[in-house]
């Protein structure tokens, strides 16, 4: 019996740990998920907003800087800090 025990123990143990990395990686996943919906987000409210097609010929967000760029034939024409 003592060593059905101790095989109990390491299956309770392996189960703890697996549930902890599993409940880790969702909060990750989640986390990353909605970091990139806002960047989609920024760079279409940057497109449609800022640099709207009639007047710009090209734009460009810089998501690390949360900047938006517009160009008018392909120099730059405004930018606009969007965070």
């Amino acid at each position: 019996m003592g060593k059905e025990t101790k095989v109990n123990k390491n299956w309770r143990t392996t189960a703890i740990i697996f549930i902890v990395l599993f409940g880790l990686l969702l909060t990750y996943l989640v986390w990353a998920t909605s970091i990139g919906t806002e960047i989609i987000e920024q760079e279409a409210e940057c497109a449609s907003n800022v640099c709207n097609m009639e007047e710009f010929d090209a734009y460009q967000y810089d998501a690390y800087e949360e900047v938006c760029y517009c160009f008018k034939e392909q120099e730059l024409a405004y930018q606009e800090y969007m965070g």
